[in-house]
């Protein structure tokens, strides 16, 4: 039977192109007109973005919208984009429509931290948050080229924790892995931009300083020393551990160093440190 010489497919078919065949989807989906008007918001998207109605094109989700929708080449029919909303990412697909624009969101929040925790642990030491020793090897073998071919200062920094044995066999390796996380900490709290430190191995760490030579490497070194005196470590309830380092120094030389001979260099300068304390 027909309604108004329509066919009830032909009818349904007209409800879902302009009425809520998304309404409702757990995802928000939005259609916009060209000038930012809100045509439609799916019961998600209002709770998810109150205010899209009312606020059109002034509302960044839908200003989001239009300006990748400006940037769309002739011919294309869609484009996908991440976007930041609030605490939330959202993966968007903006379609074009006739006369309007639709975009389907989907939450990724959780997925992009997975994936930035899994590419944290494939490049950083899970402990102490600093660069693995793979890492930092390449980004020093990087730095020492720089170095050597613009002669630009370079100098290294080898340090290691004292007395961590003792630390491990008295209190605990879980005391003595809170000491490690507590360093690294440290280093990334108190390191320039463009220095670059790692964990080389144990309780030993790698400080990199670009464009410095050993004798300004010295201050950044006693930033760490300040900083590592406000550091304590409880080892149970009222009781905690103070934690001091002992640093090597190197500068790189121009004419016969390379990354290995660096930190061999370093190490030389360590083990003097360690004798005179």
């Amino acid at each position: 039977m027909k309604e108004g010489g329509r066919s009830p497919k032909s009818q349904r078919g007209r409800v879902a192109r302009t009425g809520g065949a998304h309404d409702d989807a757990p995802y928000p989906v939005i259609r916009v007109l060209p000038d930012g008007t809100v045509e439609h918001a799916n019961g998600a998207a209002e709770i998810v973005f109150p205010g899209l109605r009312a606020r059109g094109a002034s509302h960044p989700v839908i200003a989001g919208v239009l300006t990748a929708a400006a940037g769309m080449t002739r011919g294309s029919r869609f484009v996908d984009r991440e976007e930041a909303h609030g605490d939330r990412v959202w993966a968007e697909r903006i379609v074009k429509e006739p006369g309007r624009f639709t975009v389907y969101m989907n939450d990724i929040t959780e997925l992009k931290l997975a994936r930035e925790e899994l590419r944290l642990l494939e490049t950083h030491d899970r402990l102490t948050v600093l660069l693995s020793r793979g890492q930092l090897l390449d980004r020093l073998a990087d730095a020492v080229h720089g170095a050597l071919r613009y002669r630009f200062p370079l100098s290294v920094a080898l340090c290691d924790v004292d007395g961590m044995h003792r630390i491990n066999d008295e209190f605990g390796h879980r005391v003595g892995d809170d000491v490690l996380a507590g360093v690294g900490r440290t280093l990334k709290a108190c390191l320039r931009a463009e220095d670059i430190a790692g964990r080389y191995g144990g309780d030993e760490f790698v400080i990199v300083f670009p464009h410095t030579s050993a004798y300004d490497a010295v201050i950044g070194i006693d930033r760490i020393r300040q900083r590592l005196d406000r550091l304590e470590i409880k080892t149970k309830p009222a009781h905690a551990i103070k934690v001091t380092m002992s640093f090597g120094v190197a500068d790189l030389s121009p004419k016969d160093m390379n990354e290995r001979d660096l930190i061999a260099a370093a190490q030389k300068s360590l083990a003097e440190a360690k004798k005179g304390t």
